[in-house]
């Protein structure tokens, strides 16, 4: 959730900067499978018209909060600056795959 919280700010500041207009809210919409799938057979989703799982649309308020993106920005552009990655936590197997990447 947090990223999404952040996401959808930037694209609310972004918004505000370029002139488009004032943010008075935000919402995160997205969509649940309706069918209640109780065998892994997928073929039996699929008929001669399409698709036949059902979805409905859910909506989640989320903050709006434009204070947090420069904070985030300045760590995002601190991290980028950087000549190697930076350390991770012991055990992290997201660190230890970048740095291998990295060659590190």
């Amino acid at each position: 959730m947090p990223i999404y919280r952040a996401q959808l700010n930037g694209y609310a500041l972004i918004t505000e900067s370029i002139g488009i207009g004032k943010v008075s809210g935000l919402a995160l919409v997205y969509f649940e499978p309706l069918t209640d799938i109780t065998d892994l057979d997928v073929d039996a989703l699929i008929n001669a018209t399409g698709f036949a799982m059902k979805f409905a649309a859910k909506i989640l308020p989320i903050e709006l909060n434009l204070s947090m993106i420069p904070p985030l920005m300045k760590r995002a552009r601190e991290i980028y600056d950087m000549d190697a990655a930076p350390v991770g936590r012991a055990g992290c197997k997201d660190c230890e795959l970048l740095n291998k990447l990295m060659g590190m």
